[in-house]
């Protein structure tokens, strides 16, 4: 779910913005906290609207972006998965 947090928004930003692209993992970290024993939520942010806004000038010139993000599991408002991945997005 962490994996995916990160790819639905991204798939979404590309979406908002009249934009189409193939979304893969390039590298990424999880640390695992806590067991996860019942419903959970996934979340993905992106850092800041200037880490946004580079993806998309890079995505949009070369055809190509790279982006940090990281996707948290929690229960209750409490971390139990951390997920660090860098995302590549082609044309």
């Amino acid at each position: 779910m962490s994996v995916l947090s990160g790819w639905g928004l991204l798939y979404l930003f590309l979406k908002e913005n009249g934009l189409v692209g193939h979304i893969v993992i390039q590298e990424s970290n999880t640390k695992f906290i806590k067991p996860v024993e019942s419903d959970l939520s996934a979340t993905c942010l992106f850092e800041s609207s200037d880490q946004k806004e580079n993806f998309l000038k890079m995505f949009k010139c070369k055809g190509i972006g790279r982006i940090q993000l990281e996707s948290r599991i929690t229960i209750d408002n409490d971390d139990h998965v951390i997920f660090k991945g860098s995302y590549v997005v082609h044309t």
